[in-house]
């Protein structure tokens, strides 16, 4: 496979408005923390291949950090596909710089009114409903992003929520078993262990099948857990956390391929431990991962829209027929 940096995720903050009970990036602060000079370095580092790089900004939530607006216009400037996931609290304010800068807004929501605010707070739905119109007639596809958590499994054949998005991205909780977690230490386990019911799997693959027998009215796909065989991630993408250290992965930060305080993107993406990663193509976590998916590995339900089904691989938007 190719070996080159076509999209990296840059984790402005760690800190949220919220707390939901399955996040994983409940962290202390970052003892080195990137400042915003940190991260231009980092873009001008990418600057030749801007025009087939994505950046994605998140956090914590991406647009609390000081440095938000800064960074995305500027990534804007230089000419990035400019990616955001959000918990979509701050729409009011931010829908006017996102939609003409952004090419798409990844929005974390969880379920139907009374579920989504059961898990993110009371009122949070309906910010996200009264805003979202304000990102309309810009540039950025709207997407939602939707945990497949124990409390919303019944409500999901209701996607999009009643919200005008363009489709939804609906992806199994993580967590680990007592097995797993053994592999680790405990302050890495921590955030993952038991974080399901005994009940959960059944639950899920009982979902799974209802929701091959409902028609949505926008594109809906599933990215499951426990795919084997090859990972494309260590090949094409990068993961920069709010110190500097640098990784494969989002959701599992615990390793480390080297800090961009200390050691320049490219440096880093073709070093030896990034090297080493790729030869050994696995860790514990990846029996939990939503990411380790390929066009076909990836579940796609029945869709109104003319029969088809919108992918995205890469930066190509795909159509392919039910």
């Amino acid at each position: 496979m190719e070996l080159k940096l076509k999209m990296i995720h840059f984790q402005l903050t760690r800190r949220c408005n919220l707390h939901c009970h399955f996040c994983g990036q409940k962290r202390n602060a970052d003892p080195r923390p990137m400042e915003t000079a940190d991260w231009l370095r980092l873009m001008e580092e990418l600057a030749p291949q801007a025009k087939d790089t994505i950046i994605v900004l998140w956090g914590g939530e991406p647009t609390i950090a000081p440095n938000f607006e800064t960074i995305a216009a500027q990534a804007f400037q230089m000419g990035f596909h400019l990616h955001i996931i959000t918990n979509g609290t701050r729409l009011e304010q931010w829908a006017p710089f996102l939609k003409e800068r952004f090419d798409e807004v990844f929005l974390s929501v969880d379920g139907p009114e009374p579920i989504h605010d059961a898990i993110r707070g009371k009122g949070v739905f309906d910010t996200i409903r009264r805003n979202l119109p304000r990102l309309t007639g810009g540039r950025a596809r709207v997407s939602i992003m939707t945990v497949a958590a124990p409390e919303s499994l019944a409500f999901l054949d209701q996607i999009p929520f009643g919200l005008p998005v363009d489709r939804a991205i609906l992806h199994e909780l993580i967590y680990l078993d007592d097995a797993e977690a053994a592999q680790l230490p405990p302050e890495v386990a921590a955030a993952w262990h038991a974080n399901h019911t005994e009940e959960y799997k059944r639950d899920l693959a009982q979902t799974i099948a209802h929701l091959k027998n409902t028609t949505f009215p926008i594109p809906v796909e599933f990215q499951p857990h426990g795919i084997e065989g090859f990972c494309r991630e260590p090949y094409w993408h990068l993961h920069v956390g709010s110190g500097g250290e640098t990784g494969f992965c989002t959701d599992f930060t615990h390793y480390s391929l080297g800090n961009v305080h200390d050691h320049s993107l490219y440096e880093i993406f073709h070093g030896e431990a990034a090297e080493n990663f790729r030869k050994v193509g696995r860790i514990v976590f990846c029996n939990h991962c939503a990411w380790k998916n390929t066009p076909l590995t990836i579940q796609h339900f029945p869709c109104k829209s003319n029969g088809h089904y919108l992918e995205t691989t890469g930066m190509t938007p795909i159509l392919l027929k039910l």
